[in-house]
This record gives structure tokens, C-alpha cells and sequence, in this order.
């Protein structure tokens, strides 16, 4: 599942099943910020229909890094650490 986050990160349009997003359900929003399919044949048709539509590529590339960069942002990781450290 990491590495569809570490995707994202790296403003890649992400086609992906249920599973992947296992964990991150709080953040994966279908069509946004991610492709999500159920099954092989939603994968393909998902996958042709990105490598024709360019604009939806970018879209979902700049929305994907985007919440990455606010949900797990430094200052957010930060915070996590310095909570578990001083209580």
C-alpha cells in the first residue's frame, strides 16, 4: 500500500484496486485523487482511458501530490514524532 502513497508523492496518476487503498481510505477519493477498480476489465478500460486523456492525467497527478503533501507533510510528521516523544 506504501507505494501507492509514495506514488502519489511523486505526482503520479494511480489506477488501483480496493486493496491498495487499505489504511488510507481517509485520503484516496475515486476520480480525485486516484483511480480505484474493482476489477481487471475497470483496470484496463481506467488505464486506456488515462493513456488518451492527458488533462485527466494531470489532474489526478497534481491532486495526488497535493493531499500527500498536506496529509504527510513534514510539519505533519513532525508533530506525530514530537507527540509520541513528549506525550
Amino acid at each position: 500500500n506504501i507505494k501507492v502513497i509514495e506514488a502519489m508523492a511523486m505526482a503520479k496518476a494511480c489506477v488501483i484496486t480496493p486493496s491498495a487503498t487499505r489504511g488510507f481510505e481517509h485520503i484516496l477519493q475515486h476520480e480525485k485523487n486516484a483511480i480505484i477498480v474493482n476489477n481487471d476489465d475497470e483496470f484496463i478500460e481506467c488505464v486506456v482511458k488515462l493513456i488518451n486523456d492527458a488533462e485527466n492525467v494531470v489532474s489526478l497527478s497534481k491532486n495526488a501530490m497535493e493531499t500527500i503533501g498536506t496529509e504527510y507533510s513534514q510539519a505533519f510528521l513532525n508533530g506525530i514524532i514530537k507527540e509520541h516523544i513528549y506525550g
